[in-house]
């Protein structure tokens, strides 16, 4: 044979070769995919095997609901692969009949809805629990774990509805602190106020127990009780940046700036560099006329953060206080091109322009402001300068007087000082 012949019996018999192979490959690929053939169930996938070890649901965390217990957590909303959760899925209906199943169908829901639940889907949560309960109405831990994946979407009428549907014989102290949570959300705070005392009465090592009562005594300008709960709280639990910032907020209402800004170095030890941190103790700065401090740490997270708003909004209204109106004016414009409609940053921007005699965008700045908060005292007050400066006394009148019946203790002097001149011609300062 010559080596013609040679090469190309050569490739031929390659390519036999290769046949061979690909044949073999198909007849155990086809043979191990043959259910008859199978000897143990395929393996899971390692994230979904780490929820499910030989095919039956084991919560990773204690604390979420199992069949028997009552206690739940949340996680924060993502979905098994890691992104964001998708937009919530119609809820089931509440007046859905029950129909007749099997326990491991009811096991089956439960356990979907817990994973639901570890995976931030909490509209699937809601689905999984609600079927359990139409099937098994006396299953408290579905109630309690349905009850907290409203609370977690923010639904607190529906939280907190399902949450006083299990007796309170029944409720653990953390479930007092749930529901305590979504009633002070809600915004009734009288029972809110109840719920964290009983849940402190039940067990009086809650932290979060403490925290959201010490909450509702600082709303209420208790600063002593308040003070005694958050500390208590802090000291529980040193490293909870909520605590510590609440804590530091009775403190600033209290003008103890010193101690607050010590506060916020405590949580900037825990986590540097934090943004809402930073922003926090530039106010305490600025309220202690430590305005280059206070620029320093707004400029830090704008640096990380050039569209930060309230970042923004706050450096303004330390420039203003340094007599830099027209820097401030700046900032407040940026602030407002992200959250136009945001009557604070409206509000800062009107006095601004007051100052700066600019005196129809502050009007348009204010009664924009009044219109979104008209319990805003300050806006009314603001706005009473401005039609004041403009000679409009009656407008003036109108405002101030609003500023007065919502000030109540605290009028400023000016408004009660233009009511009582009888001309009304006199142009009030633009801020006491």
């Amino acid at each position: 044979m010559n080596d013609n012949g040679r090469r190309r019996f050569g490739v031929l018999e390659g390519v036999f070769i290769l046949m061979a192979a690909g044949y073999l490959f198909y007849a155990l690929t086809a043979s191990s995919n043959d259910p008859a053939n199978m000897d143990s169930p395929p393996v899971l996938e390692e994230s979904v095997a780490t929820l499910i070890p030989n095919g039956e649901f084991t919560p990773p965390f204690s604390s979420v609901p199992t069949q028997g217990s009552t206690s739940t957590t949340m996680t924060p909303a993502v979905a098994v692969d890691g992104t964001a959760a998708k937009e919530p899925r119609p809820l089931p209906s509440a007046t859905a009949q029950p129909t007749s199943v099997s326990p491991s169908t009811i096991r089956n829901d439960f356990d979907r809805a817990v994973r639901y639940t570890e995976i931030g889907d909490y509209t699937g949560a809601i689905i999984g629990f609600s079927e359990t309960l139409s099937d098994e109405p006396e299953n408290t831990a579905a109630r309690i774990g349905r009850a907290q994946a409203y609370v977690a979407l923010q639904m607190y009428t529906e939280g907190i509805q399902d949450f006083t549907a299990v007796h309170p014989d029944d409720r653990t102290a953390e479930q007092f602190v749930l529901l305590g949570d979504a009633l002070y959300a809600a915004g009734i705070l009288e029972d809110a106020l109840f719920s964290y005392n009983t849940a402190i009465q039940t067990d009086n090592t809650i932290a979060a127990a403490y925290y959201g009562r010490g909450r509702i005594y600082a709303d209420r300008e208790r600063f002593d009780l308040a003070q005694d709960d958050l500390e208590r709280a802090s000291s529980m639990d040193d490293s909870n940046l909520a605590y510590l910032h609440a804590l530091a907020g009775v403190f600033l209402a209290q003008e103890r700036t010193e101690e607050a800004i010590e506060l916020y170095n405590r949580a900037l030890a825990i986590t540097p560099d934090d943004a809402d941190t930073l922003i926090a103790r530039g106010r305490a700065h600025t309220a202690a006329q430590d305005y280059l401090s206070a620029d320093s740490d707004f400029n830090t997270v704008i640096w990380a953060d050039p569209d930060n708003a309230t970042a923004l909004y706050y450096r303004g209204v330390a420039l203003h206080r340094r007599g830099r109106p027209t820097v401030a004016l700046l900032n407040f414009n940026h602030a407002l091109s992200l959250e136009p409609d945001n009557p604070l940053f409206l509000l800062e921007r009107g006095r601004t322009h007051i100052e700066l005699e600019d005196y129809q965008p502050a009007e348009d700045d204010l009664t924009f402001a009044v219109d979104e908060r008209p319990e805003d005292a300050q806006a009314w007050l603001l706005l009473g300068d401005v039609y004041a400066a403009t000679a409009r006394p009656d407008e003036a009148l109108e405002a101030y007087r609003q500023h007065i019946a919502l000030a109540e203790a605290t009028p400023a002097a000016r408004a009660i000082n233009y009511i009582t001149d009888a001309n009304g011609t006199q142009e009030p300062a633009a801020d006491d």
